[in-house]
């Protein structure tokens, strides 16, 4: 009983992801691939003395290594240059990572249009409409009806985000209105002027 608990803890352990780990998740998604002194010298530090410079590279390393052992990345060879690539798992977890962290620009005055969102999601898929609904409630949008939901700023890239991660591309519908009847209760819950 006890090896099986330390195996669980050490399996656990290997899961756990650091903030650089998830930031090049997020930008391979973002850009395709990712070539490793690209990132590097993206943002730690080349004006660092060079000692300093070699252990951060060599951390780095490790790390990525470290993402293609636990199956997140694979090793890929591209114009000679050594590189790395998601794994569909690594891509199922960059989606994740992306969702968690969604967040919409509120521009500074509204346009005075609505974005909407309407899904029929079937009862096997369950799970894929649940998380749908957590992730509208996480972003702020109101609920009209059973599967309506409104947001007074542009959204599409958001709603497209998640259609790609929970793959709903005909379940989900996303529309752009200049009025929804008896808004008025919408306008005061997202302090819209009346």
């Amino acid at each position: 009983m006890g090896k099986m608990r330390d195996d669980i803890e050490k399996y656990r352990k290997n899961q756990k992801l650091g903030k650089l780990e998830r930031e090049i998740l997020t930008k391979i998604e973002a850009t395709g691939i990712l070539l490793p002194f690209d990132l590097y010298t993206g943002g730690y530090g080349t004006k660092d003395n060079p000692r300093r410079l070699r252990k951060k590279h060599f951390e780095f390393k490790q790390r990525l290594e470290n993402m293609v052992r636990k199956g997140l990345l694979k090793s890929i060879l591209k114009n000679n240059r050594r590189g790395y690539d998601l794994t569909q798992k690594g891509e199922d977890l960059a989606e994740k990572i992306s969702i968690g962290e969604l967040k919409i620009e509120k521009p500074g005055r509204w346009d005075g249009k609505w974005h909407m969102v309407s899904f029929d999601i079937p009862e096997k898929r369950r799970d894929a409409r649940d998380e749908l609904r957590s992730v509208l409630v996480s972003l702020g949008f109101a609920n009209i009806q059973k599967s309506l939901w409104a947001y007074p700023y542009e959204c599409r890239e958001a709603i497209e985000l998640i259609r790609r991660k929970y793959h709903l591309s005909r379940e989900v519908r996303y529309f752009v209105v200049d009025e929804i009847e008896f808004d008025q209760d919408l306008r005061e819950s997202f302090e819209l002027p009346g």
